[in-house]
């Protein structure tokens, strides 16, 4: 049996109309994609993925690939984080990428190894 939870982890009854509204609003799906390449200037010195706050649910963040052979298009991988640390790696082929929940995009920071390289990604608001 499943059950439905809410916040705080108390177990809630999703068949009442409030509860039901509740968790309607709080986890509507998104209805704006922003997305871009954030090309990282400096090697080895991480830049946040976008200069402003960006409220969003969620940011996909994958690598750039050709579009005529699906070729990577990075030469080092790139590390993914916040602005002290940076551990979640992205290879240079990887194109299907990977999701953040987060509540800022600008909360994310991109490292690459090599001058001039990118990430894709799409911020989900």
């Amino acid at each position: 049996m499943s059950y439905v939870w809410d916040a705080d982890g108390n177990r809630i009854n999703p068949a009442t109309e409030e509860t039901l509204e509740n968790l309607v609003t709080t986890n509507s799906p998104p209805d704006v994609i922003l997305s871009g390449e954030k090309t990282v200037a400096l090697a080895a010195t991480p830049e946040q993925l976008v200069a402003t706050s960006t409220p969003c649910k969620f940011v996909w963040i994958g690598a750039p690939v050709t579009q005529a052979t699906g070729a990577a298009v990075n030469t080092k991988l790139a590390l993914i984080g916040d602005s002290n640390s940076q551990t979640i790696p992205l290879v240079q082929s990887n194109f299907e990428g990977f999701t953040i929940v987060i509540s800022d995009a600008s909360g994310i920071h991109i490292n690459i190894g090599v001058n001039g390289e990118s990430v894709r990604y799409a911020i989900f608001r």
